[in-house]
């Protein structure tokens, strides 16, 4: 494959904030960006709507992960194999198969796997809009030292993720996918990199001031 004879790309000065910000974070993160740019600038990509869906997905959980801390995957496997043997069990509904009528009854111990694997769903749907808010917080994008005021927007922006995990996995095609909503998010999630981008290099700024003055103030030994 070739890698030469195509023209450098132009970036305004927004976009190479934004890079220089996400290479100091993690090089992979900036790869992406930049392959979002380009399929952005390619009206004609063939998918280029699931593979933009795929590149800001992975920057949005690459940030969370890098700076909040990994998480461990959670797997549903063993709970499903635990429910898929208790309703197997001839004590329980027999076959599996559901019943022609307008109410179905199972077993407790049906009930209490079903009602398990929903709260370890809930629980960890909670726990990843905390890593963003964690996240936000790390931008220090209140003033408010009440991390808790950063939930909504942690929630919106988690909603946000999740919308590009959508697109990215649908059987749409580009017609489809790039409609008037997928534009709005993909802006609406560009001009969030560039707050985050512009806080933390106001913050490391203030740091920096801060370092010099204490440094200056220092008695001398």
């Amino acid at each position: 494959m070739s890698t030469t004879g195509s023209p450098a790309p132009r970036y305004t000065p927004e976009q190479l904030a934004v890079r220089n910000w996400l290479r100091g974070i993690a090089p992979s993160l900036e790869e992406a960006y930049v392959s979002f740019l380009a399929l952005a600038s390619h009206d004609g990509f063939p998918g280029r709507a699931r593979l933009i869906a795929h590149c800001l997905r992975e920057i949005g959980n690459g940030l969370v992960n890098r700076i909040v801390g990994y998480q461990a995957r959670l797997e549903y496997t063993a709970q499903l194999d635990g429910l898929s043997d208790t309703w197997s069990d001839p004590a329980g509904p027999g076959d599996g198969a559901i019943p022609l009528s307008t109410e179905v009854t199972i077993p407790r111990p049906v009930a209490e796997r079903i009602s398990a694997l929903l709260r370890m769903h809930t629980a960890r749907r909670g726990e990843n809009v905390d890593r963003v808010q964690k996240l936000f917080a790390s931008f220090q994008l209140s003033r408010s030292a009440n991390v808790q005021e950063l939930y909504p927007v942690a929630r919106a922006w988690h909603e946000l993720l999740h919308f590009f995990h959508g697109r990215a996995h649908n059987q749409e095609t580009d017609a489809e996918r790039f409609d008037k909503e997928f534009q709005q998010k993909v802006s609406e999630f560009e001009r969030s990199l560039l707050t985050f981008a512009k806080a933390t290099d106001f913050f490391e700024g203030i740091k920096e001031i801060d370092d010099i003055l204490a440094e200056a103030n220092r008695p001398a030994s």
